[in-house]
């Protein structure tokens, strides 16, 4: 369950998309988080659901592929930022009021797909998106529900900067879609996380914004 936790921003399964032009995208996109649970869930989990992802996320995207995602509004202790860099195939986590620092291999991918449908299409920003569904498998968490939604008008992403994220198919989503995700998704037996993009800023990034020491 930690692990599925630790990934469920970045799953995203393959599709097919139309071929990139122009240069790659460099800026935010800033989403909404939506929190609910089930009658399964504790008591405790919505509150702790709530200190660990906060009610936003910004994703800084570089055009030479350096990643970075910041959760809003979260607890003190709880993981603040994630960096990606396609040469270490794994994310570097910094805490919120902490100095810590830990890595995590996502060369790998843990979770298995079961199937994957297509969903009504909706409007998100003003983009028409393809929305997707896919039904997944975790060793730690057992059936998972993925849903995410993309737009081809949104600005291109490269591929090649993902290839060494395999795991929740993201490398996979890259080489595919070539596109940012719009709406990310998740669904267990006890809770759902529903990620909303409101804005996207296409801006030049000062490479500090992408040092996590």
């Amino acid at each position: 369950m930690k692990l599925l936790l630790v990934f469920l921003f970045l799953m995203l399964g393959a599709m097919e998309q139309g071929s990139p032009s122009g240069e790659a995208f460099e800026g935010i996109v800033h989403f909404k988080t939506e929190i609910g649970t089930t009658s399964l869930a504790s008591e405790s989990l919505p509150e702790r659901l709530r200190a660990k992802y906060g009610t936003g996320i910004d994703m800084y995207y570089s055009k030479d592929g350096r990643f970075k995602r910041t959760h809003l509004n979260i607890a003190s202790g709880q993981i603040e930022s994630q960096f990606y860099l396609n040469d270490l195939g794994g994310l570097v986590f910094t805490y919120r009021d902490s100095d810590k620092l830990d890595t995590i291999d996502v060369s790998k991918n843990t979770l298995t797909l079961v199937s994957r449908e297509r969903l009504p299409d909706e409007t998100i920003i003003s983009y028409d998106c393809e929305c997707y569904q896919y039904d997944a498998h975790s060793l730690t968490a057992g059936a998972v529900i993925l849903e995410f939604c993309f737009s081809k008008k949104t600005p291109w992403v490269s591929p090649e900067n993902w290839t060494e994220h395999r795991d929740f198919f993201l490398d996979r989503f890259f080489a595919f879609a070539q596109r940012p995700y719009l709406r990310y998704a998740l669904k267990t037996a006890t809770f759902s996380l529903n990620m909303t993009a409101v804005s996207i800023e296409e801006k030049d990034l000062e490479a500090k914004t992408f040092r996590w020491n």
